[in-house]
């Protein structure tokens, strides 16, 4: 829980929207990729073993962490892609989702496996009512949107915001 609040407290450290948009990038180092290396550190683990749970246990963890993170962020990052390119926002948010789906696929505990579709959901329905999220948003997001999403559960559809 360290790492959340140090993430979430970090308006009182006035750190720049930029710094939010490097730790959902795809690059090294960043929040989003850190899924990724959780998910291929499971198969050094044994399924059955205490080592394999406790290392779900901590991908579990991150996942609440990130999505959390970037919900409170969500004003930094768009901000800081209207003054980039619009583009950013929508290159980044599929690619936490594709991270998210690789997670959730690698997860062998029941507990990881309703995590990371839980922290989508709720990412997707706090972007819907804000209006990020909308059909016919920039960067084709609502459509590149619901095709990861379909991925992380079959539950993720455009239904769940109340769209056809």
């Amino acid at each position: 829980m360290t790492l959340q609040s140090a993430l979430l407290g970090g308006d009182t450290v006035g750190a720049p929207d930029s710094y939010w948009v490097r730790c959902f990038s795809h690059d090294d180092g960043s929040l989003v990729n850190m899924l990724t290396e959780m998910a291929e550190s499971f198969s050094g683990f044994d399924k059955r073993t205490e080592q394999r749970h406790q290392v779900e246990r901590t991908a579990h963890l991150a996942v609440s962490c990130v999505a959390k993170t970037f919900l409170a962020k969500l004003p930094s990052l768009l901000k800081a892609s209207e003054h980039d390119h619009p583009s950013t926002f929508a290159q980044d948010w599929c690619g936490l989702l594709d991270r998210m789906a690789s997670l959730g696929k690698a997860a062998t505990s029941e507990e990881l496996k309703e995590a990371v579709p839980e922290a989508a959901k709720n990412m997707l329905l706090v972007m819907s009512a804000q209006g990020v999220l909308a059909p016919g948003a920039q960067s084709g997001l609502w459509e590149e949107t619901w095709k990861r999403a379909v991925a992380i559960d079959s539950a993720l559809t455009p239904a769940l915001v109340g769209a056809k």
